[in-house]
């Protein structure tokens, strides 16, 4: 699904002949975003953070919260952070931390259309769907440094930025919510319409289905 996986593969199994494609998903957007309608559900007055899937340690939530609580308490951190999804870990009680659970497929689309930025804290990813579902809503992302994947998804795309600690998440929150968010989100947006159509993808199996006919 990734060049990164890819990678991976050929360093542990450098015999194994990979010359297939990359193919990876797509994305099928909504027919309407309701972005006003998601901040009146949940009283949203302030520009959010916006959190989608499992909410555990392991997704790096735990340290993304407590980067999140500790810059609201320095006194100059104007956002709410939003998290959707099952929490498997207990979630501190603060009244700029929403965590309403899972949500309706329509709700989600209408968060990511109303938040300042898509977060993905984890470490661990492959191909990031719910990355691949904020660009294409024309949002930017920030994401975890230490995820070769996310970062070089980011890179291609021009979508986002990333962070390795509370300073960089700051100051990579401050500059997408500044000039650069607008047009991140849209540079990401062009990139899945490129990459992640359901035309691009089926084409990309046809053809290997074809070569193989031949060969």
């Amino acid at each position: 699904n990734t060049e990164e996986e890819k990678k991976f593969l050929m360093s542990r199994f450098p015999k194994t002949q990979l010359n297939g494609p990359i193919v990876g998903v797509a994305v099928d957007n909504p027919e309407r975003y309701r972005p006003e309608q998601f901040k009146r559900l949940y009283s949203i007055n302030k520009p959010f953070l916006l959190y989608i899937g499992r909410i555990d340690p392991a997704k790096g939530c735990e340290k993304l919260i407590n980067f999140f609580v500790r810059l609201k308490s320095l006194g100059t951190f104007p956002y709410k952070l939003v998290l959707l999804g099952k929490p498997t870990m207990e979630m501190p009680k603060h009244p700029d931390i929403i965590s309403p659970g899972f949500v309706e497929e329509q709700t989600k689309w209408d968060a990511l259309s109303a938040c300042e930025m898509l977060v993905v804290p984890s470490l661990w990813e492959s191909l990031s769907i719910v990355l691949l579902e904020a660009w294409s809503s024309g949002r930017p992302a920030l994401v975890n440094g230490g995820c070769p994947v996310l970062v070089d998804q980011c890179r291609r795309a021009q979508g986002g930025l990333w962070y390795t600690d509370r300073d960089e998440f700051r100051m990579a929150v401050e500059e997408i919510a500044g000039h650069a968010g607008n047009r991140l989100g849209q540079q990401g947006k062009k990139f899945v319409k490129k990459n992640y159509s359901w035309p691009v993808i089926e084409k990309t199996y046809l053809d290997l289905i074809r070569n193989n006919e031949i060969g």
